[in-house]
């Protein structure tokens, strides 16, 4: 019974040891990065997306649209 606990005490180890050792190979940062392509003249994009207040209608937006495709 006692040898049983050992080997599954050992397994465990050796799997926690694993799982910490491919943990440290990862980068330490995340990068996150969407887009949309707007068709539009910039002249009209650009007062929209200048004032970070406005985000939320462009937000409002994008829900409205289907798939990846924002309308404006």
């Amino acid at each position: 019974m006692f040898e049983v606990i050992v080997i599954i005490a050992v397994i465990l180890a050796i799997a926690i040891a694993a799982v910490l050792i491919l943990a440290a190979t990862k980068p330490g940062t995340l990068r996150v990065q969407r887009s949309v392509s707007i068709k539009a003249p910039p002249e009209g994009i650009f007062p929209l997306i200048s004032d970070f207040h406005q985000w939320r209608g462009l937000v409002a937006l994008r829900a409205e649209g289907s798939g990846d495709e924002a309308h404006l």
